[in-house]
């Protein structure tokens, strides 16, 4: 009988562990100024869906020219901007459908930035684009079922464009502070982990998902900002979030700048069989 493993990686950056300090405290000053980007990314939230990149850039596009912030866009968690340094977080997801008019339709929140600016901002994107007919209908081939998603983050701004594959683009370019001095969230490791899917270790299938949240000042995952990314097989997304709600796996806290502080998270799990 072929035995199998969940292998949990750990998150994509290193770091000591740090308890939360219990009485009210200063953050010590920003390091300085750099320039930055708003990123947005246009993917199929399924991804055995295929939807033609070109037609995907075509919308990512349309929602970058309706992209309109009505005041300040407020932060309200920090973000790794590089090995070296941490800045704000400006990270929300939103998931919507498009008709075969070319109509934006069902369009949510699909996880918070915790910020109301900016959620509302990348909410007003996908309306705009809708009233002002900024959006092309989905090609015929593609299954009607397809919802996509719009996801934004954090970047330096080196002044280049993206190239390659992957649907990505600027929305914004501003400043924002950065702090040199900080400890990464780390998983307090005493827990079993998610379930390896019967149906997957049936079919000796394997893979990677990434798991994208908040960790709040005290180590625990704030449940609205979680959501699913880079998944192939539907069981082990689902294995994953049923853990994340269930098991309500703790951290030590992101210190930044001597203060605990609410760190954006991404981190892979990884099914392996052996």
């Amino acid at each position: 009988m072929t035995r199998s493993h969940l292998l949990v990686a750990t998150l994509l950056f290193s770091g000591t562990a740090a308890r939360a300090q219990d009485t009210a405290c200063t953050r010590a000053p920003a390091s300085g100024q750099v320039p930055v980007v708003i990123m947005g990314r246009l993917e199929p939230t399924d991804p055995a869906l295929e939807v033609p990149k070109p037609y995907l850039k075509s919308v990512l596009s349309s929602l970058r020219d309706a992209f309109h912030a009505s005041g300040p866009l407020a932060f309200s968690s920090f973000t790794s901007l590089g090995r070296d340094t941490v800045t704000y977080a400006m990270a929300t997801a939103i998931q919507f459908q498009i008709t075969d008019d070319g109509r934006a339709q069902d369009s949510r929140l699909l996880a918070t930035s915790l910020s109301s600016t900016l959620d509302s901002a990348a909410l007003g994107a996908v309306a705009r684009a809708d009233s002002e007919q900024l959006l092309l209908p989905m090609p015929d081939n593609v299954d009607r079922r397809a919802v996509l998603r719009f996801t934004t983050y954090v970047a330096s701004d080196t002044g280049k464009g993206v190239s390659g594959n992957s649907v990505i683009g600027p929305l914004v370019r501003t400043t924002a502070p950065v702090w040199t001095s900080f400890t990464m969230p780390d998983m307090v490791r005493h827990m079993r982990p998610p379930e390896y899917p019967p149906s997957a270790v049936a079919a000796h299938a394997q893979d990677s998902v990434m798991v994208v949240f908040v960790v709040d000042e005290s180590g625990a995952v704030i449940p609205n900002t979680l959501y699913l990314t880079s998944i192939t097989y539907r069981e082990f997304g689902l294995s994953v979030i049923k853990w994340m709600y269930n098991a309500r796996p703790r951290y030590h806290p992101a210190i930044v700048g001597g203060c605990p502080a609410r760190f954006h998270v991404e981190q892979p799990f990884t099914y392996k069989m052996r």
